[in-house]
This record gives structure tokens, C-alpha cells and sequence, in this order.
């Protein structure tokens, strides 16, 4: 009797610590659960605000070069994510008019790459928005722009982690009308067309956490050139090669057409 109470003790004993040991590894796969999604979105929400941060930087980057003037800062506030300013991240790109270079640049780039945790679905072009998946490539690659259309593009992409990245590459194209000059003593009219470029410049870098980076415009170029034809043709090259080729016509009973080439150089600095 005495032998069967003991078993039956020691029965509930082992069936007791058995209990236990699995509440308690089931307890602690929860709590490691919970903390890796409460790190996951943590790190996708910094990841978000800085997505949001690097648009609202690309507008306020074309307001320094091409409004306002002066510099705007933007302040990035990073605990896992982290801010790369990226010296000659493009391409040569080389932008003729008639056969005459009038811009050439590599362009440096603004860079926000995620969280460990973080991912994204592969190429996306973040603005300008498209909605048409088949466009985006072509939307991106385009580097003559018309007017309305934005100098700084933003996209996202999935390459060892998340990251968004901010470039100026591209070209705006105005029509502005016909006007006249006084050349030699006599007047002349042309029909008149304006290139508008952002030269985006890292310079100044350093620093870690609540980090504001700074836009300043430093200088704007304009530089005209009169041709005696009616019509222009702006080849785009990038690397050496011809990308992108366009023919503009202004009016017909004027005596040639006028280019102002604009070229705004903005320092891009961290602060931190």
C-alpha cells in the first residue's frame, strides 16, 4: 500500500515538472515571439516615417534649387534604419544641344536603407507615384522631363535590405515663347527654351541618431546659346551612350531658336 502511495506520488511529481517545463518553454516562445514582432514593427514604422522624410526632402530639395533659394533642413530621427549620402551613385550623364554639351554630371544620391527586419517587394518608383506597373521602368529611366513634371525622383528597392533612395538625373524641358534680342543693332526673335538641371552635391557628413540633413543652395549657372534653326534636338547620353532623343519645334517665321541653360548646385550636409 505503502509502495503504491510513493509511485502515485512520484507519478503526480514528474506529471507536475512535465507541466511546468512546458508552460514555460511555451511562455518563453511567446515572449520571444512577441518581442520579434514588437521589434518588426518597430523598425517597419522608422522605416515608413524615413520613406515619408526622403519625399517630403525631394520637394523641398526642388523649392531650394529651383524656388526659394536659401536651405532647407529635414530632420531623420534613426535607431535601426540608417542615412547614406552617396558620392557618384549614377552614371555619367551628358546632356547635348545641337551637338554642343551643355550639362554634364554624376550624380550623387540620398539613401535610406531599413531595419535587419525590414523588406519591400522589389522596384517601386515612389514619386513621381505610378500606378501602371508596366511604366515604371520607362518612368524611371526617362531623363528629358516636361514642364510639371519633378527633377527628383524616389524609389524603393529590395538589395542586401530595404532601401529608398532620393536622385536628381533628369532634365525639365520648357517652352517660354518667342522673345527678341538686339544683335548688331537689329532686332531678332527666337523662339526660346529653357533646360533646367539640379546638381546634387554631398558635402558635409557626419553624425548619428536625430541627424537633420541640410539643403543649401550654393549657386545657379545660366548659360545661352542661340542657334540659327527653328527646331533643337537634346541628345541624352549616359555612360557614352546615346539614351534618349529629342526634337523640339518652336515657331516658324522667327529667326532661329534661344536655349537657357539653368543649372542650380545644391549642398546636400548632415548635421549631428
Amino acid at each position: 500500500m505503502i509502495n503504491m502511495l510513493n509511485k502515485r506520488g512520484l507519478t503526480i511529481t514528474f506529471t507536475t515538472a512535465i507541466l511546468i517545463g512546458v508552460m514555460t518553454v511555451a511562455v518563453g516562445v511567446a515572449i520571444f515571439y512577441s518581442n520579434s514582432l514588437i521589434a518588426f514593427h518597430s523598425e517597419l514604422t522608422e522605416f515608413e516615417n524615413a520613406k515619408n522624410l526622403i519625399i517630403y526632402s525631394a520637394d523641398a530639395l526642388e523649392q531650394v534649387a529651383l524656388g526659394s533659394g536659401g536651405s532647407k533642413y529635414v530632420r531623420f530621427n534613426l535607431r535601426t534604419a540608417r542615412l547614406n549620402l552617396l558620392r557618384n551613385f549614377y552614371e555619367n550623364i551628358s546632356v547635348f544641344v545641337n551637338g554642343i554639351s551643355v550639362i554634364s554630371d554624376i550624380p550623387d544620391a540620398i539613401e535610406i536603407i531599413g531595419g535587419s527586419l525590414v523588406s519591400v517587394g522589389g522596384f517601386k518608383l515612389i514619386s513621381p507615384p505610378i500606378n501602371n506597373p508596366n511604366e515604371i521602368n520607362e518612368e524611371y529611366n526617362k531623363i528629358i522631363v516636361s514642364a510639371g513634371d519633378p527633377l527628383v525622383i524616389v524609389y524603393e528597392n529590395q538589395s542586401n535590405g530595404a532601401r529608398v533612395v532620393l536622385l536628381c538625373k533628369r532634365v525639365r524641358v520648357n517652352y517660354l515663347g518667342v522673345y527678341s534680342l538686339l544683335r548688331g543693332g537689329e532686332t531678332y526673335n527666337y523662339s526660346t527654351f529653357e533646360l533646367s538641371y539640379i546638381m546634387l552635391i554631398v558635402n558635409k557628413t557626419g553624425g548619428t541618431g536625430n541627424l537633420p540633413i541640410v539643403f543649401r543652395n550654393v549657386n545657379v549657372t545660366t548659360n545661352t546659346y542661340i542657334f540659327d534653326s527653328s527646331s533643337i534636338t537634346i541628345n541624352v547620353m549616359v555612360s557614352g551612350n546615346i539614351v534618349e532623343t529629342r526634337t523640339l519645334t518652336g515657331e516658324s517665321n522667327v529667326d532661329g531658336s534661344l536655349v537657357v541653360v539653368r543649372i542650380s548646385y545644391v549642398y546636400v550636409n548632415t548635421i549631428g
